[in-house]
Protein backbone atom coordinates (compact mmCIF):
# COMPACT_ATOMS: atom_id res chain seq x y z
CA UNK A 1 0.00 0.00 0.00
CA UNK A 2 1.50 3.57 -1.04
CA UNK A 3 1.59 6.33 1.56
CA UNK A 4 -0.63 9.18 1.61
CA UNK A 5 0.43 12.71 2.32
CA UNK A 6 -2.46 14.07 4.32
CA UNK A 7 -0.90 17.00 5.74
CA UNK A 8 2.05 19.58 3.16
CA UNK A 9 4.25 21.92 5.20
CA UNK A 10 5.84 24.51 3.59
CA UNK A 11 7.07 25.76 6.77
CA UNK A 12 6.72 29.61 5.75
CA UNK A 13 3.81 30.02 7.65
CA UNK A 14 0.84 31.75 6.68
CA UNK A 15 1.41 35.55 6.15
CA UNK A 16 -1.66 35.79 4.48
CA UNK A 17 -0.05 35.79 0.87
CA UNK A 18 0.41 33.60 -1.54
CA UNK A 19 2.54 32.65 -4.29
CA UNK A 20 1.85 33.45 -7.99
CA UNK A 21 4.72 32.36 -9.98
CA UNK A 22 7.66 34.20 -10.77
CA UNK A 23 8.91 34.63 -7.22
CA UNK A 24 5.93 36.97 -6.93
CA UNK A 25 3.51 37.27 -3.52
CA UNK A 26 0.49 38.77 -3.27
CA UNK A 27 -2.09 38.48 -0.43
CA UNK A 28 -4.77 36.10 -1.00
CA UNK A 29 -7.39 38.79 -0.72
CA UNK A 30 -5.49 40.39 -4.35
CA UNK A 31 -7.57 40.26 -7.34
CA UNK A 32 -5.30 37.98 -9.11
CA UNK A 33 -6.34 35.38 -6.60
CA UNK A 34 -10.19 36.44 -7.74
CA UNK A 35 -9.79 35.82 -11.04
CA UNK A 36 -7.98 32.59 -10.74
CA UNK A 37 -11.07 31.25 -8.57
CA UNK A 38 -13.71 32.63 -11.11
CA UNK A 39 -11.66 31.84 -14.44
CA UNK A 40 -11.23 27.60 -12.58
CA UNK A 41 -15.33 27.55 -11.03
CA UNK A 42 -16.37 28.41 -14.44
CA UNK A 43 -14.14 25.85 -16.33
CA UNK A 44 -15.60 23.63 -13.63
CA UNK A 45 -19.25 24.20 -14.51
CA UNK A 46 -18.43 23.89 -18.03
CA UNK A 47 -16.88 20.55 -17.33
CA UNK A 48 -20.09 19.45 -15.47
CA UNK A 49 -22.38 20.75 -18.09
CA UNK A 50 -20.45 18.17 -20.82
CA UNK A 51 -21.68 15.14 -18.94
CA UNK A 52 -24.99 15.59 -19.38
CA UNK A 53 -26.84 13.44 -21.69
CA UNK A 54 -28.11 14.38 -25.33
CA UNK A 55 -25.84 17.78 -25.74
CA UNK A 56 -25.33 17.67 -29.48
CA UNK A 57 -21.69 17.45 -30.74
CA UNK A 58 -21.38 21.24 -32.01
CA UNK A 59 -21.93 22.56 -28.62
CA UNK A 60 -19.73 19.75 -26.95
CA UNK A 61 -17.26 20.86 -29.36
CA UNK A 62 -17.42 24.95 -28.52
CA UNK A 63 -17.43 24.18 -24.50
CA UNK A 64 -14.42 21.95 -24.95
CA UNK A 65 -13.05 24.44 -26.91
CA UNK A 66 -14.32 27.38 -24.35
CA UNK A 67 -12.65 25.41 -21.35
CA UNK A 68 -9.42 25.15 -23.16
CA UNK A 69 -9.29 28.89 -23.76
CA UNK A 70 -10.51 29.60 -20.19
CA UNK A 71 -7.03 27.03 -19.12
CA UNK A 72 -4.68 29.45 -21.41
CA UNK A 73 -6.10 32.04 -20.04
CA UNK A 74 -5.17 31.12 -16.55
CA UNK A 75 -1.16 30.50 -17.76
CA UNK A 76 -1.44 33.90 -19.34
CA UNK A 77 -2.23 35.84 -16.10
CA UNK A 78 0.01 33.35 -13.87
Amino acid sequence: MANRLTKIFTKKGDDGSTDIGGNQRVPKYDQTIHVYGSIDELSAAIGLITTEENIPQHILDFLYEVQQNLFNLSGEIS
